[in-house]
């Protein structure tokens, strides 16, 4: 998966599993130990076994670190190397940039603009390609169709009815799943923690793109989001009627 990112030249993408990785270890390796050692009884044994616990931890997170370094210079080579120059570019100003202005740098100014224009309801889902169009001061050849970040875009398409819409949702989300994470089933631990490992790198991701306007995308991080909050219930298998 790594080296497929890698090929992609995606930067945010780059970032996002770098990021993801150690999400997983702060969540897996530090909290869970500890909070292992915090359980009445048995105190003295937690604590002797914390030590060793940890190191391991390490060690396995390091040598992911050191593959992801090894598969950059490895398989990246130049044009990745051209790609991540290019960062500065996109939050800064381009000669080639002065006329068309499509890189973010331009692009999430305006957008800032238009949102302060709608600050309630925003100009409408689905209507931010049309109504960019008056903020965008430029030759006209080419026209942003979305903010190239996901937050941004939000705000300006719902406004702050939107904005509540959604932080309601995700504090209703993350009540099911720390539900989900006081299972006593470990394989629903393991799952769930793999799929909020999924859905905090394309948190991370969507500060600088669109992914989730994708429908491939957008389906497979609702299946992340089942997958890390369903509570699956033992009961009484009906019998199959031949």
């Amino acid at each position: 998966m790594w080296i497929a990112v890698v090929y992609s030249g995606s930067r945010g993408g780059l970032v996002s599993i770098t990021v993801q990785v150690l999400f997983v270890a702060l969540l897996v390796f530090i909290a869970k130990p500890w909070r292992e050692l915090l359980k009445e009884g048995h105190r003295e044994e937690h604590a002797r076994r914390l030590g060793p616990f940890l190191v391991k931890r390490v060690v396995l997170i390091a040598s992911f670190l050191i593959v992801m370094v090894l598969g950059i210079i490895w398989v990246g080579g130049e044009q990745l190397a051209n790609k991540i120059e290019s960062i500065r570019y996109e939050f800064g100003v381009k000669p080639s940039d002065k006329y068309t202005r499509t890189y973010r740098s331009s692009i999430w100014p305006m957008t800032w603009e238009m949102i302060k224009d709608h600050p309630l309801g925003g100009v409408g889902f689905g209507g931010y390609w049309i109504a960019i169009t008056k903020y965008h001061n430029a030759s006209g050849e080419l026209t942003p169709q979305q903010a190239h970040n996901d937050y941004l875009e939000l705000l300006a398409n719902g406004g702050l009815i939107g904005v509540a819409l959604g932080l309601w949702f995700i504090i209703g989300f993350c009540k099911s799943v720390l539900t989900r994470l006081r299972s006593q089933d470990p394989l629903l631990g393991a799952l769930s923690i793999g799929a909020l490992a999924g859905i905090f790198a394309v948190a991370i991701h969507s500060v600088v793109d669109f992914g989730l306007h994708i429908t491939i995308n957008a389906l497979l991080f609702a299946t992340l989001m089942v997958i890390a909050t369903v509570t699956i219930s033992p009961g009484r298998q009906k019998p199959f009627n031949v």
